[in-house]
């Protein structure tokens, strides 16, 4: 049997989906590869065929739709504070306009949040390194070890902002699985679909476990690393669909979008 090949994130915020899965590798072997990776490099890997399904950056399925399915269900997103995607500044969020933000390369969907938030301020947005930037945006892991090991006057939280401004869930990202695989490998989709709706649904079973394992380094006490997972949404209820949707409606004004791409689910009786 052909395997399905499958890409994870190794970050904190995937790590109760995935965390069964990983830790029983050798039950999976037969039927399952797995691909251990940046998120920029999943999507990548994703529109080149290389895997079949990964949890990717939601903006990933805005701008490629035609090439995806959504896994029912699932989500990575944040109902408010988010702890992890933070933007660190010099100045106040009000002064930052005609300035420069250093930003991360490893999520197309936040560096897109930002610019969002700070529509018509004139901001440049650059991934290379520079003094000359009045701000840091860092996500995941990376963010949460900054956040605790380098102070910085001003510290925001974009989940937050957006929650304040919008009153909606964001989604950061999405299990997408290729149209094109659909088909012929379609019974391996729906086990894997099986596993990660249990995952979602016991996942606070693992959460010690995932601290323990994965969080050191990241977190300075377990108990924050707990705190940090329990406040994480992994829904895509309604309310996520329309804070995606209206996240999309937002960039096709700012002319990043060209159309809003609704949601094309998976299903046992996908064609």
């Amino acid at each position: 049997m052909e395997k399905l090949r499958i890409g994870i994130i190794p970050e904190l915020n995937s790590m109760p989906l995935f965390y069964s899965i990983l830790e029983n590798k050798a039950r999976y072997e037969s039927i399952f590869s797995f691909t251990i990776a940046k998120v920029h490099q999943l999507n990548q890997m994703m529109q080149e065929g290389k895997l079949d399904i990964s949890v990717c950056s939601s903006l990933n399925y805005a701008f490629n739709k035609e090439a995806y399915f959504v896994l029912p269900d699932i989500s990575i997103s944040s109902i408010g504070a988010v702890k992890s995607i933070y933007l660190f500044s010099s100045v106040p969020w009000e002064q930052l306009e005609r300035t420069t933000v250093q930003v991360t390369k490893n999520s197309l969907t936040t560096i897109y949040l930002l610019s969002s938030l700070l529509f018509g301020r004139n901001v440049t947005y650059t991934q290379e390194k520079t003094t000359e930037a009045s701000a840091l945006l860092l996500t995941a892991n990376e963010a949460i070890t900054h956040f605790y090991t380098n102070p910085t006057k001003y510290v925001y939280d974009l989940g937050e902002i957006w929650y304040q401004k919008y009153q909606l869930p964001f989604v950061y990202a999405l299990c997408l699985a290729r149209k094109d695989i659909a088909e012929h490998k379609k019974e391996l989709l729906c086990q894997l679909h099986t596993i990660l709706l249990e995952a979602k649904k016991t996942r606070a079973v693992y959460y010690e476990n995932i601290a323990k394992q994965y969080g050191k380094g990241v977190f300075p006490y377990k108990k924050d690393c707990i705190a940090y997972l329990e406040n994480l949404s992994y829904d895509l209820s309604k309310e996520h669909q329309q804070g995606f949707l209206s996240f999309q409606k937002i960039l096709l004004e700012q002319k990043v979008l060209n159309q809003v791409a609704d949601f094309t689910f998976f299903n046992e009786k996908t064609d």
